[in-house]
């Protein structure tokens, strides 16, 4: 199923973002250059560390790192 171009697109209910703020162009850099930031964040950080939640709430490390992957 395809949405219709002029129906405008909600932002994530999770992190807030806006997909309709980035052209393709832009959208094709700032997914390469986060997944790049997430790459070393999630490789840098200890192994029990990444299913912690850190608040009520709040995604762990991991979780995080698949959401964008998904976005």
């Amino acid at each position: 199923m395809t949405r219709p171009r002029d129906l405008p697109i909600a932002p994530c209910e999770e992190c807030g973002y806006r997909y309709e703020l980035l052209d393709r162009a832009q959208i094709l850099r700032a997914l390469a250059s986060l997944a790049d930031e997430h790459r070393l964040i999630l490789t840098a950080s200890p192994e029990e560390r990444l299913r912690d939640h850190t608040r009520p709430g709040s995604w762990s490390l991991l979780e995080y790192g698949c959401h964008v992957r998904d976005v």
